[in-house]
């Protein structure tokens, strides 16, 4: 007869097992829990192959490629109705520290393909949109539209549908019928109208002349020759000194006093371009006065504009700037700001010029 473990070995073993047990039951949910899935993307806002009826397929091999705007691949186009009706497609991911997001590229390169003049309202990209859609008249007959979402997060998804009408009057109506569907579904993704453009944002925008450009919060950056502007609406507050409107009665004291009030207010700035006066566009020769500054500061070089008005209220002012290197007392740090100097006055001066051109004539 098999003698019996002493009480105390037996208390020991069924508490070890009672342990064990219990570290198992706690391990193995965790262990068999599966990893988490990514995201599956939307649904496509358009059901291309229902609304065009018709089983979409490859593009012949003799299609054109379109090469999207930097930053964007292109899928395999597809066409139904013989290849008069195409759609085409381009995934661009997001870019950390990108001056403008992917949406922002798109929207610049699409807009002249539907037949919007590059100076014309709704240039630039808002931070804040999800989705955006575009239409219009693309060469002769052809008609465009698309649309540029994020469909999943961090991916931007870019498409665009192309219709060639058919010669027949008869095919020609019932196409026309599906595209009409086919715009309502895309159109969807339109988002809600902006707040309205002030004038100094429509003149930045106009100034964009078909560069991506976007609206961030209360700032707006876009790309001047390799780099990237912000340009920042100030409060309207009197000057320090008046600033008059009328070219005729500035006078050189009166922006000596504004350069020594702004090295008062900076005082440790590096003036690359005291406050001066800025030449009269030669489209609006009798225009308003612009006065602008630039200067060093840290690591960054800002300029201000100022523009006065013809009645009592303070002048409209803006600020622009670019970072420069940490270092920007080497040589190559100097050439960067004198590069920076170039891009900031011209950025300053196609602004006044077109406010002159568009609100003073």
């Amino acid at each position: 007869m098999a003698t019996s473990l002493p009480m105390s070995r037996r208390a020991f073993a069924t508490a070890q097992a009672v342990l064990i047990a219990a570290t198992m039951a706690l391990a193995l949910p965790s262990l068999a829990a599966p990893a988490k899935a990514r995201k599956k993307p939307q649904a496509d806002a358009v059901d291309f192959a229902k609304l065009a009826q018709h089983r979409p397929r490859a593009c012949a091999p003799d299609s054109d490629t379109v090469a999207g705007p930097a930053g964007w691949k292109e899928a395999p186009a597809q066409c139904v109705w013989q290849g008069r009706l195409q759609m085409r497609r381009w995934h661009a991911s997001a870019v950390a520290d990108a001056c403008v997001a992917p949406p922002a590229n798109w929207l610049a390169w699409q807009r002249p393909r539907i037949g919007v003049a590059p100076a014309a309202p709704g240039a630039a990209w808002h931070s804040a949109w999800k989705s955006h859609f575009v239409s219009g008249a693309g060469d002769g007959d052809i008609k465009r539209l698309a649309i540029v979402e994020m469909r999943e997060p961090g991916v931007w998804t870019a498409t665009e549908w192309t219709w060639s009408p058919s010669p027949r009057a008869a095919t020609r109506r019932w196409q026309q019928g599906r595209w009409t569907l086919i715009a309502q579904a895309a159109a969807k993704g339109r988002v809600g109208a902006p707040s309205p453009a002030t004038p100094l944002r429509n003149a930045w925008e106009k100034n964009l002349n078909g560069r991506a450009g976007e609206i961030a919060g209360d700032s707006w950056r876009w790309n001047s020759d390799g780099r990237c502007l912000r340009m920042t609406p100030m409060t309207a507050s009197s000057a320090p000194l008046p600033l008059p409107h009328a070219r005729e009665d500035a006078r050189l004291e009166q922006r000596a006093a504004m350069q020594i009030q702004l090295a008062r207010r900076h005082p440790g700035a590096t003036f690359l371009m005291p406050f001066r006066l800025l030449d009269a566009p030669a489209s609006a020769p009798r225009s308003g006065a612009k006065y602008a500054a630039i200067w060093t500061e840290r690591t960054s070089v800002t300029g201000q504009l100022w523009i006065p008005q013809k009645s009592d209220d303070p002048p409209v002012r803006a600020q622009f700037s670019t970072p420069l290197p940490a270092r920007y007392d080497t040589p190559s740090g100097l050439a960067a700001s004198s590069g920076a100097l170039r891009a900031i006055e011209h950025e300053m001066t196609g602004v006044a010029d077109i406010w002159s051109a568009d609100y003073e004539r």
